[in-house]
């Protein structure tokens, strides 16, 4: 029996053709892009609205870390990016997951 077969916490993965879980390491996404795909994808199942909020949140913590490298790349600074207060990131990030 495969990892797969077995969801701890519900049922809302295993009706799946492909599992966000099997998406996200075939195409060796990060954390943050998994996390997107993770909430996207069982939004309608588990949490509904608050999983889209999730989804939101981490494009825009995407958003603002491609940004930060962005600037960096470009200028070699990277006090010149946006500010992002990584502490409060983590724990938004942790918060939301708690329910995951």
């Amino acid at each position: 029996m495969s990892a797969l077969d077995e969801q701890v916490g519900g049922e809302h993965y295993k009706g799946m053709v492909i599992q966000p879980v099997e998406f996200i390491q075939k195409n060796r996404l990060g954390f943050v892009e998994g996390n997107i795909i993770k909430y996207i994808c069982r939004w309608r199942a588990k949490n509904g609205i608050e999983d889209l909020h999730k989804v939101r949140h981490y494009i825009d913590l995407l958003i603002d870390l491609e940004s930060a490298e962005a600037v960096k790349v470009k200028t070699g600074k990277l006090q010149d990016a946006a500010p992002v207060d990584w502490d409060i990131a983590f724990q938004a990030a942790t918060k939301s997951d708690r329910n995951t």
